[in-house]
């Protein structure tokens, strides 16, 4: 049994089946096809009588037609495969292990029951095309204590993977895994932006664990496949969500397992959506091989334009079942050359804003390795301090001031010079005669404010103090004034309330109202405090 990094079954062995791969071997023998002899198969090397769903996906009918990936690149990401089985007998693979990674034998089965469903003479799917090989580093290989020793600059995860296939010219990246150790969402995401821009399918497995968590092939921009039985129905250990695209065979597939021992390979049936990824890839490349002028958008556009088993999509089967005869039958000229898939889900990465930031040069190199061409066009100092050779700071499309050229750091301005100017000071001292008319002015002032103040507080104290009126005999009048209060600033003092003699009676009538006394008001009750 093989697990994927979050402990998904990826594919789980099966005693083999001797009598049908006997029968088969015979049987090849006499089969024919209209484009030539299939070729006999090796001692011990698995055939298309091995694979049941070799017939029902047509793919004999499509290599009758001559369509076998021809000019299409595939890269895959996996464990390390086994060239010496005979299935692999004269594949077109450049393997590249760019970590020094020795695979776990269960890694090594896995890569290799991959690249055999894509590049084997017998049932391969694209036994014509170039496959460029990526080894990485899985839990599995980590469990069994395997070592991984990146040289300085290397990146061993998925995302770098990614870019390195891009960078050396894949068509299609196919991956069965439940992603490298070490690797982050937002790095692959950032890898798929770049591969979609360019023009790059990327296809995952689904994973294994009949949950909506379908992992980084529910990131935006890829091609999520789910497995189907021998019945066609959704196997019920495949993973499913809004991921999910479309679905392909991935019960009882005839590859190389580790046997009982785990020492060495032998052929088993084993299941897993990690079998379904790459049939879905390799009908892409049929697709592309056919129409060679088509974008990579729109074939995938018309991958489930075509599908299979569903009206429409829904969560458990995506688009439905491939359809790899329509695919490659029906012409996608006619639809947009834009990713369907790259804004499937507004917060899985890619989002919408890291890929217009992917795309407007905004992203650090950092996030990006394997990918030299990238050129940040932003303005961080630390950015551009860091990745220099890929830098040109200013230059985004999003800085539509900024001239294209602009050198970094940009020169601080330099003043023109001129003559020194005469410096003026704050406060100019005035001249002595101006200084003498300012001091004769100041004391006329002052002089002619004491004047007249004098002469209106003398004339205020005169009014003031005037002899009152005299009774004949020049005695003063005290008492009553019968001509009235005199005359003076003054007046009669005011009239003071008068003293009370006694108390109010007792007898004090109440108050009385015309409408009866009034209501006291209603206070609402809230219950005691804590209530």
């Amino acid at each position: 049994m093989i697990l994927d990094e979050g402990g998904r079954v990826v594919a789980r062995a099966h005693k083999p089946r001797w009598l049908p791969r006997a029968a088969a071997v015979l049987m090849a023998l006499f089969m024919w096809f209209p484009v030539g002899a299939i070729p006999a198969a090796a001692a011990g090397e698995i055939t298309a009588a091995d694979q049941w769903w070799f017939k029902p996906t047509k793919l004999d009918k499509l290599k009758a037609r001559g369509l076998d990936g021809s000019g299409v690149t595939i890269a895959v990401i996996d464990g390390n495969p086994d060239l010496s089985v005979p299935e692999l007998k004269g594949v077109d693979a450049t393997v590249t292990n760019p970590c020094s990674v020795q695979s776990d034998i269960s890694t090594r089965s896995h890569g290799t029951t991959i690249l055999a469903l894509l590049g084997s003479r017998l049932y391969g799917w694209a036994p014509k095309a170039t496959f460029k090989f990526y080894v990485g580093y899985f839990s599995q290989d980590k469990d069994a204590g395997v070592t991984m020793s990146c040289p300085e600059g290397v990146h061993g995860q998925t995302s770098a993977l990614i870019n390195q296939a891009v960078t050396d010219g894949a068509n299609i990246v196919s991956i069965s895994s439940g992603g490298v150790t070490g690797d982050q969402d937002n790095q692959t995401g950032l890898a798929v932006a770049r591969a979609v821009s360019k023009g790059v399918a990327v296809v995952f497995a689904a994973g294994n664990s009949s949950s909506p968590f379908m992992g980084q092939a529910g990131l935006n921009g890829v091609v999520g496949v789910g497995a189907a039985g021998t019945d066609s129905k959704r196997a019920a250990f495949s993973n499913y969500g809004d991921g999910l695209t479309v679905m392909a065979p991935g019960v009882d597939i005839a590859g190389r397992y580790p046997d009982s021992t785990g020492t060495k390979l032998e052929t088993a049936l084993g299941e897993g959506t990690s079998f379904a990824a790459p049939m879905v890839a390799g009908a892409l490349a049929l697709a592309k091989q056919a129409f060679p002028n088509a974008t990579m958008n729109q074939l995938e556009r018309s991958l489930i334009g075509t599908a299979l088993n569903a009206d429409s999509w829904n969560i458990l089967w995506g688009y439905g079942n491939f359809n790899p005869t329509a695919l490659t039958t029906e012409d996608p000229s006619g639809f947009p050359d834009t990713n369907p898939f790259i804004e499937r889900n507004p917060i899985r990465p890619p989002t919408k804003e890291q890929y217009a930031d992917y795309l407007d040069g905004l992203v650090g190199p950092g996030w990006l390795p394997n990918a030299p061409e990238y050129i940040y066009r932003g303005t961080d100092p630390k950015v551009v301090n860091a990745y220099p050779a890929q830098s040109k700071p200013g230059t985004s499309p999003r800085y539509k001031t900024v001239p294209p050229e602009t050198p970094w750091p940009p020169p601080s301005p330099t003043p023109t010079p001129t003559s020194t100017p005469v410096r003026q000071p704050a406060f100019r001292v005035p001249e002595p005669a101006t200084m003498m008319a300012i001091m004769i002015g100041i004391i006329a002032v002052v002089v002619i404010g004491t004047v007249a103040a004098v002469m209106v507080i003398n004339r205020r104290a005169r009014h003031r103090f005037t002899t009152p009126p005299t009774a004949a005999g020049g005695q003063m009048m005290h008492g009553t004034y019968p001509a009235g209060p005199p005359p003076g600033p003054f007046g009669p003092p005011p009239a003071q309330p008068p003293t009370p003699t006694s108390p109010p009676p007792a007898n004090y009538p109440p108050p009385t109202y015309p409408g009866g006394p009034p209501t006291p008001p209603t206070v609402p009750y809230y219950g005691p405090p804590g209530t």
